[in-house]
């Protein structure tokens, strides 16, 4: 029982000790906020102190008294207020060189004057009461306590000055006492100061250095009186001296980085993560802004792009990539901001987002919505879109009509046409966005981007919006139109592109986004307070300037879903350095002057090897082998395994240089029916469809079978090759194991002959690829394809063909017309091959044809034609297989048509 509490007790010892170090380092880890705030208060009552001493002298006594014992200036003075401050935002950007400043001039130079004070108030040189003694040593016994725990938390201040400005700051303070001296000694002279000029130069040196003694801790009570006599002379020297100390501090906390920009190796990452990764966050591609940075996690699986703007580090959305990466991402970025001295901010973060940001401790409030059409809910004839269906129907009866294609179907003529609009269209206004732009246009390595364009009857454009790419979302990046074009175009481009989104297989449409809009909405409801109610109007008065509300309503008439979205900033941070940074970002605040005289004075060097990386023919040459790499693999992914056999194989035959759907067919080729008929050792040639491969070694069985019946083939190597060899094929035995699967159509040749166990088979001595087939197929059609076969059947009987048809079936006439699909449409039977040539597919649906009916003129009822890669076509005729339809859009070969028209055809059987 005693050694249970004995335990427990240990436990409890363990648990409060834990505590209390997790109490200690978080103090630690806040100390760069509250030290500045302590600072900060310490510069506001340089300035107040002698107002609050006048109106409420207790409360100036306990301040000033709050203040001594933390070794800070209590004295009036400009001086201090202007040190402090800097001191304040240097210790907020966490600059170890500033801890260490108020460490060794504040809390260090407090104990020792404090001690002095104490021996000199025992020995007689300064009047001190007992009271005065005991203040001094308790606030030596505060500032070492303070002094020692800021020493322990010098790593949070992670900014440190390089050696070459530390010692740039050091010369002009000496520089700046030297001026002084010599600038006090000379109007000395001139202004009669009665001293012998050594005595003159001596009192402006001292008057010099001993300028500090207001903001010393304690310092005006060891150095309490004034070297010169002149006031002018006073303020001249005191003026000159602190301004090289003041120029000095701005030095210091000066940002000494060049420009923030992206590099051709770390946008090709990101873009990489941005395929890779499934996110939902509509901002994501924004990250491939040029004038956006990137750090990445420790992993490389995800990453954060930001600019830095004065000294705010600024990102936008939520991190890319890998999910839980996000983490580590997010801790570099927020370390790469302290260890410049910087203040982290995120724009625009989603809930998922800001959970991650808040985990490493930074605070949030909404900074708005963003609007969020879903496809699926989006109707022209709902009533809750009767205004854009009024504004919509309003500009198409104006003769005005869409084009809308992904950037990589528009000619590069096209494409620089559009762009001169886009930015003709402008109107030399500023480009406003950050987080949810791209700031480009017609860009080549923005291929799966969406441009739409509104053309009016004469087919001008007078109107064009491009979309980002998203995981089945499209994100609303460049909006123009003709100043002169009709009233509602946009609108008119927006509603028409979301009704063709389905085809474009888009879920959701990311629109404009409304900042503070929930204020907006909050401050019209009949139920809001007086303060809700004065914030709309406050952002209705800045609207006139910054569109805040008509982004608000202009939104609003898409009836879309509204997502928060939050900014994520550094607890402390200074709200007005967040805001400005923000509004330039977004391009609401210039600051174009200053830019223009700090370029002039401070020039950095550019690193001319980035400098439009983004324009060489290898960069983009880059992104796109990237891109269909990775939609290649995606295609692999989504098909079956028979799918990925199959193309793997047809990448063999390429590989070999032979042609997988090739357009002849050897003349001397029979029906496998009529070669079974054969004598042993008689030679034949036939074609068919592998049903089956067996074998190993040197020997392989395969089943081919026509419409007529099957044979077995019987393939040798040394048989293989050797007439392979001698002739110049390139169909030898080995790429025949490598590259042959069940459904590929082959001519082979050889003699006929039988088995020990008698089965018909063919002996081959050569093979040819006729098509190479990419799906599995089943013996099924729809009902009605198989009601026109048997009304086939039965008009052939009539005219005394049931013999030869005895053995055709939908499923046959498949085989032999290569991998195509049928559809039964009203008078015709439909095939669609993907992988067929035209003259290949005409071949042999005529060489089937022409052995069954040979009366009939086929020219007149097979009609042929190849289609590019173009599923929408494929569409049309709803019984199409959806499998080809899968593998059309993954981008592989183009495909045929071969329609039969059967009225014609019955009507020739009929004559």
């Amino acid at each position: 029982m005693a050694k249970k509490e004995v335990n427990n007790n240990a436990k409890k010892d363990v648990k409060k000790e834990k505590k209390k170090n997790s109490f200690l380092e978080g103090l630690r880890a806040s100390s760069p906020r509250w030290l500045a705030d302590i600072l900060l208060f310490a510069a506001v009552w340089s300035l107040l102190g002698g107002f609050f001493h006048w109106l409420m002298p207790p409360v100036e006594d306990g301040i000033s008294t709050l203040l001594f014992l933390l070794g800070l200036p209590v004295e009036f003075s400009f001086l201090n207020a202007i040190v402090l401050f800097i001191l304040s935002r240097m210790i907020r950007h966490r600059r170890r060189i500033a801890l260490w400043f108020v460490i060794l001039y504040f809390q260090l130079a407090a104990v020792v004057i404090a001690l002095i004070v104490i021996i000199l108030s025992q020995t007689g040189g300064i009047d001190a009461s007992l009271s005065d003694v005991l203040w001094y040593g308790l606030a030596i016994l505060v500032n070492l306590l303070l002094g020692i725990f800021l020493v322990s938390a010098h790593n949070y201040f992670m900014t440190k000055v390089s050696k070459k400005v530390t010692t740039q700051a050091i010369v002009i303070v000496v520089a700046g006492l030297i001026v002084a001296i010599l600038i006090g000694f000379v109007l000395g002279l001139i202004l009669g100061e009665g001293h012998h000029p050594l005595h003159l130069l001596s009192a402006v040196f001292l008057e010099s250095i001993s300028n500090f003694r207001y903001l010393l801790p304690y310092g005006t009570i060891l150095i309490d009186n004034k070297f010169l006599d002149s006031q002018v002379l006073l303020l001249v020297v005191d003026f000159v001296s602190m301004l090289g100390f003041l120029i000095a501090f701005i030095l210091v906390m000066r940002n000494h980085n060049k420009k923030m920009e992206s590099n051709a190796k770390d946008e090709l990452k990101v873009r990489k993560l941005l395929m890779e990764s499934a996110g939902k966050d509509s901002l994501a591609y924004f990250a491939t802004r040029r004038d956006k940075a990137k750090i990445f996690s420790n992993n490389g699986k995800a990453a954060i792009a930001y600019q830095l703007f004065g000294s705010v580090l600024l990102a936008s959305g939520d991190p890319i990539g890998e999910k839980k990466s996000w983490g580590s991402a997010v801790k570099n970025y927020l370390n790469f901001a302290y260890s410049k001295g910087w203040t982290p901010a995120v724009l625009a973060v989603t809930e998922e987002g800001l959970a991650v940001y808040k985990k490493q401790g930074l605070s949030h409030f909404t900074f708005g919505d963003e609007a969020v059409v879903l496809v699926k809910d989006f109707a022209l004839d709902d009533p809750a879109l009767r205004e854009v269906n009024k504004v919509y129907n309003k500009v198409e009866k104006q003769g005005y009509s869409l084009v809308i294609r992904r950037q990589a179907e528009i000619s590069l003529d096209e494409l620089s046409e559009l762009d001169g609009y886009v930015n003709s269209w402008r109107n030399d206004g500023p480009e406003r966005g950050f987080s949810m732009a791209s700031s480009r246009f017609a860009d080549q390595t923005d291929a799966q981007m969406v441009v739409v364009v509104a053309y009016d009857s004469e087919g001008k454009a007078q109107g064009i919006l491009s979309f980002v790419p998203g995981d089945r979302l499209l994100s609303l990046d460049t909006m123009r139109r003709n100043p002169d074009s009709a009233n509602g175009v946009t609108t008119y481009m927006i509603a028409g592109l979301i009704e063709k989104c389905p085809a474009l297989d888009v879920d959701e449409v990311s629109l404009n986004f409304a900042v503070m809009r929930h204020v907006f909405e909050r401050g019209e409801q009949v139920q809001a307070n007086s303060f809700e109610r004065r914030a709309r109007r406050v952002l209705l008065f800045f609207s006139r300037w910054y569109q805040l509300e008509s982004l608000y309503r202009s939104n609003e008439i898409y009836a879309p879903e509204w997502r928060t979205r939050y900014l994520a900033y550094e607890r402390g941070a200074s709200a007005t350095e967040v805001g400005l940074a923000m509004g330039r970002a977004e391009g609401f605040v210039s600051f174009g002057f200053f830019d223009k005289i700090k370029k002039f004075f401070i020039r950095h060097k550019q690193n001319s090897q980035q400098n439009d990386y983004w324009e060489s023919e290898s960069f983009i040459a880059q992104v796109q082998k990237q891109e269909a790499d990775f939609m290649a693999k995606q295609a692999k992914k989504e098909l079956d395994p028979h799918q990925v056999t199959a193309l793997e194989k047809l990448a063999l035959v390429k590989e070999a240089e032979i042609n997988p759907y090739p357009t002849n067919l050897s003349v001397d080729t029979i029906r496998i029916q009529t070669a079974r008929q054969l004598a042993e050792e008689s030679p034949a040639s036939v074609y068919g469809r592998v049903k089956s491969i067996r074998g190993r070694g040197k020997l392989f069985f395969v089943d081919l079978e026509d419409a007529t019946g099957k044979v077995q083939v019987m393939l040798g190597a040394d048989r293989v090759n050797e007439y392979a060899e001698a002739t110049g094929l390139k169909e030898d035995f080995n790429l025949f194991k490598k590259a042959v699967i069940a459904g590929d159509m082959l001519q082979v040749s050889g003699e006929m002959t039988m088995t020990k166990t008698g089965e018909i088979s063919l002996r081959a001595t050569s093979w040819k690829l006729l098509s190479k087939s990419l799906t599995e197929f089943e013996d099924q059609l729809n009902a009605e394809a198989l009601g026109i076969i048997s009304q086939l059947r039965e008009a052939f009987k009539a005219k005394g063909y049931s013999e030869s048809l005895a053995g055709l079936s939908i499923s046959e006439m498949l085989f032999e017309t290569g991998t195509a699909s049928f559809a039964v449409t009203a008078g015709q039977l439909t095939a669609v091959s993907a992988f067929t040539s035209p003259d290949a597919l005409a071949e042999e649906a005529q060489t089937i044809l022409s052995g069954i009916l040979p009366e009939v003129d086929l020219s007149s009822l097979i009609q042929t034609q190849a289609e590019e890669n173009n599923p929408e076509n494929y569409r049309k005729e709803e019984d199409f297989d959806s499998r080809h339809l899968k593998l059309l859009e993954r981008g592989l070969p183009s495909y045929s048509s071969l329609t039969i028209n059967l009225e014609k055809l019955w009507e020739q059987l009929k004559s």
